[in-house]
């Protein structure tokens, strides 16, 4: 019988106290794909960063393109694409774009500082708006 292979969370042990770059060195993400919202700024650039190092393939979601074109684009592996949140049509159009390409995303990480009042305000909106239209 084949002796049990240990897990990466068991060989070597990770635990709260490693450094991303320790435990990266034994990860390998290549043929997987990524989106880091917030990932053109702070640390959603160093998250982007240990993912494309690791071999994913990283979707930045960015209002102003130009804005998160500068550090980002650093990576070959490392993709901006527009969208915006607060805008229907945008989040349909970044959703047709991933369909589109036929992206299956293995890793959603949210970075992405908003001010959840004025979402939760929004989608409230929009969610009374779609009921008086129906």
């Amino acid at each position: 019988m084949a002796p049990i292979q240990k897990t990466l969370i068991n060989d070597p042990p990770f635990d709260y106290r490693m450094m991303a770059g320790k435990v990266m060195k034994h990860v390998s993400l290549h043929g997987k794909n990524a989106i880091v919202t917030g990932g053109y700024s702070g640390i959603g650039i160093k998250i982007v960063t240990k993912l494309s190092k690791a071999g994913a393939h990283v979707i930045v979601p960015e209002r102003s393109v130009q804005k998160a074109k500068k550090e980002p684009r650093k990576f070959s592996n490392v993709y901006v694409y527009p969208l915006n949140l607060m805008d229907s049509s945008s989040i349909e159009n970044f959703g047709s774009k991933i369909n589109q390409n036929k992206i299956a995303i293995d890793l959603l990480i949210c970075m992405l500082g908003l001010c959840l009042r004025h979402c939760a305000e929004t989608i409230a909106t929009m969610n009374h708006n779609y009921q008086q239209t129906i």
